[in-house]
């Protein structure tokens, strides 16, 4: 096999593994850079004439290369659409002088090497075969993290050997890294919880500046209630004009200025319902309406203790009781408590508050693209089915990752949004000249995306 350019098989007393998987690293990175187009090409091409007006710059003959490694030249149009300044019968010019001129110098090329034209390899020996297995096993173990995190949830156990996320050019976020490349269930839903928090707030304070409005409208009303008693009037916000008399100057001046305060359908019914249930809860308690909207924390509200009595200063042994050990041995069959004090998501979400990972960091990140509860979710059916015996929180995922679904996301979303309106263009180029066919000029129908898909 040394004849044709490949390596020896190494033999059985060889250990270079460390050798070995930095010869497999170099060529991963380089595998990359050549599909990213990041090569550093020390001799660039230099450009051609192809008859009969035909003209490639080094440029494109880099875009061109690198498409043909991604779409292969069976498409032809898609490595066209890579350039966007050729034409696809351009790239089939191209591709048939390639072939062509590869077909006329195959014979001279092997004649002056002295190496005869061998058909590629269909199989490898079974020797060859167990040494890749045992040189492979070097590589998994050498890439292998073994970092997991402590059962407090903020301390490691081990050094993480991850490439960094890249929050901090400086590096001292290095624990907050080691998260990131290593996201378990509570960690997404703890992310998601920073990255809704903000979104939550001005949609509580926005429906809270409703609500204080609705009550001073209330207070200067015949009645206690005002406008906030008939809830059916909310329906009839958006008809401003027509009830301009039940509201005070106030609230109509800025009704106008805030369109959206009209528009909004959601805040409108989450206002109702909250008007609805503080005023049967007043009038079932006997109370007066409580205008104020305090978000609590989620559980069940902490009941107020009384003050525990201080410590005597000398203690009495004479009413000391014998303790059975029938009595410890009731006490050891029940079940013990966990300790009291702040769960996992807690401590997290403090971690990464005192890391600086806030809510702009990862949306900067594109960690909000989808929800990442939903992610978890999918991290524990994956394990249910692949591994059932392991525990649900040893199974991650990368920061990076997600980073890489959110870029196919995008990038196929644009393209097929970028082809539903070049549809409804032609469909429009061709049809309005006909009479009797009407159209919407801004509506891309349900058939276009459909048969979008399926291209």
């Amino acid at each position: 096999m040394s004849a044709v350019g490949f390596p020896q098989l190494p033999s059985e007393s060889y250990s270079g593994s460390s050798s070995y998987s930095e010869i497999f690293h170099t060529h991963r990175l380089s595998v990359q850079s050549h599909l990213k187009g990041q090569l550093n090409n020390d001799e660039p091409l230099l450009p051609s004439y192809l008859p009969p007006t035909s003209y490639w710059t080094a440029e494109e003959k880099d875009l061109f290369f690198h498409g043909l490694s991604i779409y292969s030249r069976l498409r032809p149009d898609l490595i066209a659409a890579h350039i966007n300044t050729k034409n696809t019968i351009e790239v089939c010019l191209y591709l048939h002088c390639l072939q062509a001129a590869a077909t006329e110098n195959c014979d001279v090329i092997s004649e002056g090497t002295g190496m005869p034209i061998n058909p590629p390899a269909m199989e490898l020996s079974e020797k060859w075969i167990r040494q890749e297995e045992i040189l492979a096993g070097a590589v998994k173990g050498h890439d292998s993290c073994s970092w997991r995190a402590d059962s407090d949830g903020v301390q490691a156990q081990s050094k993480c050997t991850c490439p960094a996320i890249g929050i901090d050019a400086s590096g001292s976020f290095s624990k907050a890294n080691a998260y990131l490349n290593h996201l378990d269930s509570i960690c997404l839903t703890t992310q998601e919880t920073i990255i809704r928090e903000p979104l939550i707030k001005s949609q509580d304070m926005r429906l809270q500046s409703q609500m204080d409005l609705l009550e001073e409208n209330a207070e200067g009303g015949p009645s206690n209630y005002g406008l906030a008693q008939d809830l059916g009037r909310l329906d009839n916000i958006q008809n401003v004009d027509k009830s301009s008399a039940l509201l005070t100057p106030r609230f109509q001046n800025m009704v106008e200025n805030d369109d959206s305060l009209i528009n909004d359908k959601i805040l409108q019914r989450q206002l109702k319902k909250r008007l609805y249930m503080r005023r049967k809860r007043a009038e079932k308690s006997g109370k007066p309406v409580d205008p104020v909207s305090i978000r609590l924390r989620p559980g069940r509200e902490k009941k107020i203790r009384k003050p525990s009595k201080p410590r005597p200063k000398k203690y009495s042994t004479k009413n000391k009781v014998k303790v059975d050990s029938d009595a410890e041995d009731e006490d050891n069959m029940y079940e013990p408590h966990s300790k009291s004090g702040t769960t996992r998501p807690y401590r997290l979400k403090n971690f990464f508050q005192e890391n600086g990972i806030d809510a702009q960091m990862l949306s900067d990140m594109d960690l909000d693209l989808f929800h990442l509860s939903t992610v978890a979710r999918l991290l524990r059916l994956f394990n249910s089915i692949n591994d059932p015996e392991s525990s649900p929180d040893t199974v991650s995922i990368s920061a990076r990752t997600i980073q890489l679904f959110s870029d196919v996301t995008r990038e196929f979303l644009s393209e097929i949004i970028r082809r539903a309106v070049v549809t409804k263009e032609q469909e429009i180029r061709m049809k309005r000249m006909m009479p009797v066919w009407k159209y919407e000029r801004d509506e891309v129908r349900r058939v276009f995306t459909g048969h979008l898909f399926l291209l």
